[in-house]
């Protein structure tokens, strides 16, 4: 039996009034949070991701390469390919600035991978504006972080020096 059910994403709480969820956002507890100089860090851009969907409006990898065009630098960017998604017919991109895996990252790959990033990349899907765990992972390596998620100016933490919000 549970007294409360909490939930990260307002659009949750708001679409299903009849359920009584509470807000809650992710939290990150790290073990070592130590903090690599922003100078000595290797890594310009940093993301992992899934593909994101069949449709072209779903699919990061069109997203992120649009958004990779003009800019120039050290990127560790891997897009998951989803066996469920990806088929015969589906085409990938092919002159790219990120790679196509399909072997997973640790938690703890990807939180040392934050840590040596200057950037953080986080694509919100469109159906979800609560903060992902990439957010609390930037504010406990002190990552600066850009976002489509445009949420991420009505908290606390929030600031323009660090978080960069586009329109995707």
């Amino acid at each position: 039996y549970l007294k409360e059910v909490y939930i990260f994403d307002h659009n949750n709480i708001n679409d299903n009034p009849e359920l009584e969820l509470s807000f809650c956002t992710n939290f990150l507890v790290l073990q070592n949070n130590k903090i690599v100089p922003y100078k000595d860090r290797s890594t310009d851009l940093f993301y992992i991701g899934d593909i994101g969907g069949k449709e072209d409006y779903q699919r990061r990898d069109l997203l992120i390469n649009k958004l990779l065009e003009n800019i120039e630098g050290n990127f560790d960017v891997r897009i998951y390919k989803n066996k469920s998604i990806i088929s015969k017919d589906f085409m990938l991109i092919d002159e790219i600035k990120f790679s196509y895996t399909s072997e997973y990252l640790s938690l703890l790959d990807s939180i040392e991978r934050t840590r040596q990033s200057k950037v953080v990349l986080d694509i919100c899907k469109g159906h979800h504006i609560g903060l992902s765990f990439r957010f609390f992972e930037c504010l406990a390596s002190e990552t600066k972080i850009i976002t489509n998620n445009k949420d991420i100016v009505n908290y606390d933490f929030y600031s323009a020096d660090n978080v960069f919000v586009f329109r995707s």
